[in-house]
């Protein structure tokens, strides 16, 4: 008879071949994750260490991507040597186990990718070293428990494109980058969420993009002197954009994008000295762009304003950002001439460049036709170029551009004296957690395909 602790001990090991069925001290004859069967009475040996009860010391396991089905087996909170559980990019169904609440050493938990549903379940507040939890993509609902609470340590929380509703609990201010995008949220976007001040050890994300979101959009000047990534586009956010960052912000990102803001151009934004992409297509934005609105934006590598109402000239300061790879001004009522300083753009970094349907007259500089995508009106053709030899170019009139940066952004350089703290990224998460573990668990399940979290 097969020990029970044994059923989930030894899952695909790292052999040459993942479909070798080569006899070892544990022969896994495996078709589905529910079925393991070994041949032995007895897992534990030299592949496989065991504990005095005969418990399995797994410190890792990781089946992402494997397509297997069912409810997820409780007997993994047997598992007490766990440190990190990826079973992400399948198709379980059921709710999540509470046995997990068991394992005291886990840090990593990624389930992401699966069907689960019902709520997150309240015992995960007992794993005080927990720093990484993704339950993206399933069909979750219910309270969110209060489980990182360390503002010292970084922490990750992904629960994008699940089931909650209701107002967004304050208590998840804690968290280092958290994700509630493509959720019901509904409410104001509580002020807790962008007071991230010095007090955080790292670098800040919010991103609520999706949901019911109401309210004004924030002052800039909320946004702690920590907060390096803010979206929440595609929400009921309503009123103008007021404010500055504040002397010390790091703010990197800002997308508002389809919402309701109103009133114009936000110069506050001109303050924000690491802003490398700010994305505020599909709103009521309107009026002019004073030169002194954009003039100091260094960095900035993405602008969308795609979908307002901006009109006036196109700022001529627009062409001295350097760092500009996509610039998108399409669907605006800009009038008169291109600015001869935009030329400069097609001598730098820019990868994309929209200015289709506005009010602009005159003829595109010659230099611009260089840019990869070049998208305008067909009556604004290149200078000095009959419009039948240039109708490859007119033809980007009708291609849809996509409102995220594009795969050409760059990694921002910047030479102030003032430097941003290290950034955590998902990679660096796995690092912190591969610091953790002891060497009192030497055997580690991994199978052929292994999945990063994303940023």
């Amino acid at each position: 008879m097969i020990p029970s602790t044994c059923f989930f001990a030894v899952l695909l090991l790292s052999f040459k071949s993942a479909a070798a069925t080569t006899t070892t001290d544990c022969e896994i004859i495996v078709s589905a994750f529910p079925k393991l069967k070994l041949d032995t009475s007895d897992c534990c040996g030299e592949i496989v260490g065991c504990d005095e009860n005969g418990i399995p010391n797994i410190q890792s396991l990781s089946m992402n991507g494997l397509g297997l089905r069912g409810a997820i087996p409780t007997v993994l909170g047997k598992l007490d040597s766990l440190t990190m559980i990826d079973l992400s990019d399948n198709q379980f169904t059921g709710s999540i186990p509470t046995q997990f609440g068991n394992l005291k050493h886990l840090v990593s938990i990624d389930l992401s990718g699966n069907q689960l549903a019902g709520s997150i379940p309240t015992h995960l507040k007992n794993l005080t070293d927990l720093v990484f939890l993704d339950l993206s993509y399933n069909k979750l609902s219910g309270k969110i428990p209060f489980i990182f609470t360390d503002k010292s340590e970084a922490s990750f929380l992904n629960l994008a494109n699940n089931k909650f509703q209701g107002s967004i609990p304050k208590h998840l201010a804690s968290v280092t980058t958290l994700d509630l995008s493509g959720n019901k949220f509904s409410g104001a976007i509580p002020e807790e969420l962008l007071h991230s001040g010095l007090e955080f050890a790292n670098l800040v994300t919010r991103k609520l993009n999706r949901n019911r979101l109401t309210g004004k959009p924030p002052v800039l000047d909320a946004f702690g002197a920590m907060m390096n990534v803010f979206e929440a586009s595609g929400n009921l956010l309503k009123g103008p954009l007021l404010g500055s960052c504040v002397e010390t912000s790091f703010l990197d990102r800002l997308d508002l994008s389809g919402n309701e803001i109103s009133g114009s151009f936000p110069a506050g934004a001109s303050s924000c000295d690491f802003l490398t992409s700010l994305n505020l297509a599909s709103n009521k934005l309107k009026g002019s762009i004073p030169e002194t609105a954009v003039q100091d934006l260094s960095d900035l590598q993405y602008l969308n304003l795609t979908g307002n109402k901006f009109s006036g000239s196109l700022p001529a300061a627009l062409g001295d950002l350097k760092q500009l790879t996509a610039l998108h001004l399409n669907d605006n009522q800009f009038s008169g001439p291109i600015p001869s300083r935009f030329v400069n753009l097609a001598a730098a970094s820019i990868q994309t460049l929209s200015i289709d349907k506005n009010k602009l007259t005159g003829c595109v500089p010659e230099a611009l036709a260089a840019i990869p995508i070049l998208v305008r009106d067909k009556e604004n053709a290149i200078c000095g170029t009959p419009e039948a030899e240039s109708n490859d170019l007119a033809e980007h009139a009708h291609v849809k551009v996509p409102t995220t940066v594009s795969s050409a952004y760059k990694k921002k350089a910047t030479k102030r004296v003032r430097t941003p703290p290290q950034k955590t990224s998902a990679i660096g998460y796995k690092r912190k957690i591969k610091s953790k573990t002891t060497a009192t668990s030497p055997v580690k399940l991994v199978t052929h395909r292994v999945k990063l979290p994303l940023d």
